[in-house]
């Protein structure tokens, strides 16, 4: 995966699929293990992300995954 590449992002109620375009990569390591931190959304969507991923708010921003709180 690259920026400019197309990642699928989301299925809406009609089943559609959505792709969003990658922006930002972080650093690769093929030889490293990573711990994951799960969340469970609202809905029951259980979404499994990187210590830094980027996590998208509702209002538009980004922050990374380990400074959410809840």
């Amino acid at each position: 995966m690259q920026i400019g590449d197309k990642v699928l992002a989301d299925i809406n109620q009609h089943g559609d699929e959505i792709f969003e375009q990658v922006y930002a990569m972080g650093e690769s390591n093929d030889n490293s293990t990573t711990p994951y931190m799960q969340f469970t959304t609202a809905t029951g969507v259980v979404v499994d992300m990187s210590f830094g991923h980027y996590f998208m708010m509702s209002n538009g921003s980004h922050i990374l995954a380990k400074d959410v709180t809840v």
